[in-house]
């Protein structure tokens, strides 16, 4: 029923407990009230409680959607982890050289991954890709698991970012690389910054800053 301050509440029918359904910024926060009577046994009490919280958890799981906004975009529960990003080829001007970006879904992230994107700092030079040839696998570059198939992967010249697009979306509870092929690496040696960030499905999903990938080219001689 509803109560006088259009909280949604549920009574145990004998008076001993009731439960509010709070609505707060499109999100339902669940409280219980148990009112302990002096006449009944002590076990009897607490075995109404606990029903008390078996009917929150119950009713909190029919009536929010985890990792879904009112408007059907979904968001993640948790965050991904940005894990590695690495060149096979870290010497200035060097040709055939890929940069391998791996991230870490975990099994809480509640939505699959639909989509990553890196965006390049600016820099002394900016790295040109053959974007076309960018690819994807489940697993690390050194245990390569099964291949993924990429929807898309375009690059937007105004913001230097690169968008990869993964079909179908990689479940939670995998890890993910993405392999990239610069024409060449720069002339100059330094450290060249990425920033990812990645999405869940779905069109106007908010994405999770991952931080900063960082990528090391040295002159000849140079290791710092």
């Amino acid at each position: 029923m509803i109560n006088n301050q259009g909280f949604l509440t549920f009574g145990s029918g004998l008076g001993l407990s009731e439960f509010a359904i709070i609505p707060l910024d499109n999100q339902y926060f669940i409280v219980a009230f148990t009112l302990k009577i002096p006449f009944l046994p002590l076990k009897q009490t607490e075995s109404l409680s606990k029903l008390a919280l078996i009917a929150i958890l119950a009713f909190d799981a029919s009536v929010s959607l985890a990792g879904q906004f009112p408007d059907g975009r979904v968001f993640f529960d948790s965050s991904p982890t940005l894990v590695n990003f690495f060149a096979t080829f870290q010497s200035v001007r060097a040709w055939g050289a890929k940069y391998y970006l791996t991230i870490a879904l975990p099994p809480s992230l509640g939505a699959p991954l639909g989509k990553v994107t890196l965006q390049q700092q600016p820099n002394i030079q900016t790295i040109a890709f053959l974007v076309d040839q960018t690819f994807a696998f489940l697993g690390d570059r050194n245990q390569r698991g099964e291949k993924l198939t990429l929807k898309s992967t375009t690059f937007d010249p105004n913001t230097q970012t690169i968008t990869v697009i993964f079909d179908p979306p990689v479940p939670p509870g995998n890890t993910v690389s993405i392999g990239l092929k610069p024409v060449r690496n720069p002339d100059y040696g330094g450290v060249y910054q990425f920033g990812i960030t990645a999405y869940p499905p779905g069109e106007n999903s908010p994405g999770l800053y991952l931080g900063a990938g960082r990528l090391a080219i040295y002159e000849a001689g140079d290791r710092w």
